[in-house]
């Protein structure tokens, strides 16, 4: 799920990932 957020956004979704893992 998160490789998915972070394809459909790269901007908001790379700091998601980075802030889980």
């Amino acid at each position: 799920m998160i490789l998915l957020v972070s394809t459909a956004v790269p901007s908001a979704g790379r700091l998601s990932p980075q802030d889980l893992i």
